[in-house]
């Protein structure tokens, strides 16, 4: 993990800025919404989904 935590962020700060991050930034809406809701089966869904995409696009970018 440490060793993709550089690209990761690098991922997280362009995805932010780019019309794909607006996914980005509504999954992470309702991760705080399953927080705050203590829904941990929520929670855990949109974690693994905001992981997935970000994992995808690392392997685009750096062809795993």
């Amino acid at each position: 993990m440490a060793r993709l935590t550089p690209a990761i962020r690098r991922l997280e700060r362009a995805r932010s800025g780019a019309a794909r991050g607006r996914g980005s930034v509504v999954l992470h809406d309702r991760l705080s919404a399953a927080c705050a809701a203590a829904d941990a089966d929520a929670a855990v869904a949109t974690t693994t989904e905001i992981w997935t995409a970000l994992l995808s696009e690392l392997e685009d970018t750096h062809g795993s």
